[in-house]
């Protein structure tokens, strides 16, 4: 089985044989700005070859089926609101899909909320920033994240889920 092993903001990550349990550090300076996937294998002295590969995101993305609104933050939009479905999520933001034509531009704020689909059906309501943009996908990034924002603790309950 591959092991997804995330860098985010580090140049080294950890990496436990599942064989044996040791574990061993790997500089990943080398690959952080190659714009491919990485993918290769981690021998362990206990000989278990483990092949891996390496996300470059910060957090870890959930791939979910969710329904939300999206209102952009700009004068010229008005009030205007429009339906998206939500294709993933992680503590720092989410990928979500809109009908076209859109007018979304890299940079744009706006305020998305929705409902996880949580035991408690928890509301989120959140300012976001539009990152990238390929189509009817949208890449949004969380203007704040942590553990101080009742949202924020939701999302990262619901990721552990």
């Amino acid at each position: 089985m591959i092991v997804k092993i995330y860098a985010g903001g580090s140049d080294v990550v950890q990496v436990t044989c599942p064989e044996c349990g040791k574990s061993k550090t790997i500089d990943v300076s080398k690959f952080k700005k190659l714009d491919k996937v990485i993918k290769g294998a981690i021998k362990c002295p206990c000989g278990h070859n483990q092949p891996f590969l390496l996300e470059r995101r910060q957090f870890f993305r959930k791939p979910v089926k969710l329904k939300g609104i999206l209102k952009l933050l700009a004068p010229e939009a008005g009030n205007a609101k429009r339906a998206i479905d939500i294709l993933d999520i992680s503590r720092s933001g989410m990928k979500i899909k809109v009908a076209l034509p859109h007018h979304l531009k890299p940079d744009d704020h706006a305020l998305i909320e929705f409902y996880l689909d949580d035991k408690q059906r928890t509301h989120i309501h959140k300012k976001v920033r539009v990152k990238t943009i390929s189509g009817d996908k949208v890449g949004l990034a969380f203007q704040s994240y942590g553990t101080a924002d009742f949202c924020d603790r939701a999302i990262g309950f619901y990721l552990l889920s």
